[in-house]
């Protein structure tokens, strides 16, 4: 009994398709890169944001502490003056914040527009080689004018893939205004609880 042939090694790619999809990788990586160097520097935008709203609070809190050794109407006067304070100051520090971020969205939008073109060609390369898959490369194969290079049509395919459906920055605006509210409302649910409290607590109110 003769031994069996051994299975095809597979169709290989087109030489142009390889050269064009390692091209593309090294911007996608140069650009994940950046992504991650822009998300690095918003993260400590909204860190340093959340700081200083904390400063703010514990600020106010030492103000409505000193309220409860006063009368019931000096009490909200202090009370007044540091709800006062801590807003005008949350309100500086989230302009200052935003100010920051937009100015980030300039090369974010960059960014995403060259993950796009990226897209596109990603795609190209993959349904160049999908076609010569799918027709076997019958034709490509026997002609003098087609280079094809040592790596496998699928494995082009497959990498124009991950490449085409990497992630990109489309949310990046909507994710920082979502933290930035999300830390607004934050500090301004402990000011009124502990506002509430001490207030209650000088006045003689009932809970």
């Amino acid at each position: 009994m003769e031994p069996s042939s051994p299975p095809p090694l597979g169709l290989l790619a087109n030489q142009s398709n390889v050269a064009a999809l390692v091209e593309a990788e090294k911007l996608g990586s140069s650009l994940q890169l950046e992504m991650l160097e822009m998300e690095r520097r918003s993260d400590e935008i909204l860190n340093g944001l959340g700081n200083h709203i904390g400063f703010m609070l514990l600020y106010a809190m030492g103000g409505l502490v000193l309220q409860s050794k006063a009368s019931c109407w000096i009490g909200i006067v202090i009370m007044v003056v540091v709800t006062i304070n801590f807003i005008v100051g949350m309100v500086l520090g989230v302009k200052f914040a935003k100010l920051k971020l937009e100015r980030m969205e300039i090369r974010v939008n960059e960014l995403d527009n060259r993950k796009k073109l990226l897209t596109e060609v990603a795609k190209k390369i993959k349904d160049l080689e999908n076609l010569r898959i799918n027709r076997r490369g019958q034709e490509e194969q026997g002609e003098q004018n087609v280079v094809l290079g040592m790596v496998r049509a699928q494995s082009v395919v497959s990498r124009a893939a991950m490449l085409e459906n990497s992630r990109d920055m489309s949310s990046f605006a909507g994710t920082n205004r979502a933290m930035i509210h999300y830390i607004i409302g934050c500090g301004i649910v402990y000011l009124a609880i502990i506002t509430i409290f001490l207030l209650f607590k000088n006045c003689g109110l009932p809970f």
